[in-house]
């Protein structure tokens, strides 16, 4: 039986590649000549016989599925043919509904194309939608003096000076690198943790004196309830020699903290 056409697989390539070049045409031809003819090719070279062998068992696979594709399918009791033979069976129950079951198909046919319809309008409204993340202004760093207004407002004693170097030198974000989006909610949370920083303008040193020889370490706004009741009184003496606005509010803190404690502050100008 001839054949019009037959499968040439890479595999059979990869094995032919490997035989001597004097040899590879012979295989090509014996193939083609046994696929198409089923005539048995002669071969005599070591490589080429080798490699026959190789590919022959899947060319008479090939032939033999041509033959019963030819006589109408797979021999009787073969189980394709049973396999087969069912499923046209069921094709056949599934082409042939009740005229209840046809108008139940088109009804749910029916249905579906209009979810269908559905889902692509909503699509297209959310497409034609500009999303609300494109429209969100993009982030600028205060000015130094936008920052201090705002502290001034919420009388809250940050620094804007250091809120801002601070932020500035680690690119305007915050815990684990995320981008500040609002800076007033970053003053708010200072004010929240108590990052309140002051340095009093007319000191040259790190250390509060009270005149006796008494002295308190303060590199920032100290907290009146962390000190002894000397610290106290050199933190209010030297507070009362700085007359910013920052440094009132701190003066008042402490003197209400002495007043709990029952220390005699005296007056603005006294030495205590």
């Amino acid at each position: 039986m001839e054949r019009e056409s037959f499968i040439f697989y890479r595999s059979f390539k990869e094995a032919i590649d490997l035989c001597p070049e004097e040899v590879r045409l012979k295989i090509y031809e014996a193939i083609a000549e046994y696929a198409l003819t089923e005539q048995e090719p002669t071969i005599t070279e070591p490589y080429a016989k080798l490699c026959w062998k190789l590919i022959k068992p899947q060319l008479d696979a090939n032939l033999r599925r041509y033959k019963n594709g030819q006589a109408g399918g797979a021999p009787k009791g073969n189980r394709n043919a049973a396999k087969r033979a069912e499923e046209n069976n069921q094709e056949t129950t599934e082409k042939q509904p009740s005229d209840n079951q046809n108008g139940s198909t088109k009804q749910a046919n029916k249905n579906n194309n209009d979810n269908s319809n559905d889902k692509e309008k909503e699509k297209g409204e959310l497409k034609a939608t500009p999303s609300v993340a494109g429209t969100r202004t993009r982030f600028t760093p205060p000015t130094i003096a936008e920052v201090e207004k705002y502290c001034t407002e919420r009388g809250n004693g940050i620094d804007a000076q250091q809120f801002c170097d601070y932020y500035q030198a680690n690119g305007w974000t915050q815990g684990k690198g995320k981008p500040i989006k609002d800076w007033q909610a970053a003053v708010r949370t200072w004010e929240r943790n108590g990052i309140i920083h002051h340095q009093p303008t007319n000191a040259n040193s790190q250390t509060l004196q009270d005149g006796t020889g008494t002295t308190a370490k303060v590199t920032s706004h100290t907290s009146p309830s962390l000190l002894d009741d000397a610290q106290l009184k050199a933190y209010i003496v030297q507070l009362r020699q700085d007359n910013s606005t920052s440094a009132q509010r701190y003066l008042q803190e402490a003197q209400n903290e002495a007043s709990r404690r029952g220390i005699t502050t005296g007056t603005r100008h006294s030495t205590l």
